[in-house]
């Protein structure tokens, strides 16, 4: 019975395991309305947020291995996993905001 008790009680705080993505919103209601110096602010800020992101990936990358290995002796370590690969997530949204705006700046003849 006490088995049973710890194995539901981890299966649930699994759940918790990483944090949320934040997703970069793809296409905006005023993209349209964008001129050229602001769709090149925007890329480059994703930029920075993508190399941010990209930094992070292999932050958590590392910090998975340790918690893992520690988990081997000590199991309430394996609670610190990244299970919901947060920054992935949010690399794939801003680089699908990124070739957003690039598909609008080759429209409008930007440079």
């Amino acid at each position: 019975m006490k088995k049973f008790i710890v194995l539901a009680l981890s299966m649930s705080l699994a759940g918790c395991a990483g944090r949320d993505p934040q997703l970069e919103v793809i296409s905006k209601p005023n993209d349209g309305r964008l001129s050229c110096r602001q769709i090149k602010t925007e890329q480059s800020a994703l930029l920075n947020k993508m190399q941010m992101a990209a930094s992070g990936k292999s932050d958590s990358n590392i910090q998975n291995v340790a918690a893992g290995a520690a988990g081997l002796i000590f199991i309430p370590a394996w609670f610190f996993l990244d299970l919901k690969g947060a920054d992935a997530k949010e690399l794939r949204s801003q680089q699908a905001r990124y070739n957003q705006l690039v598909s609008i700046a080759e429209a409008k003849g930007c440079q």
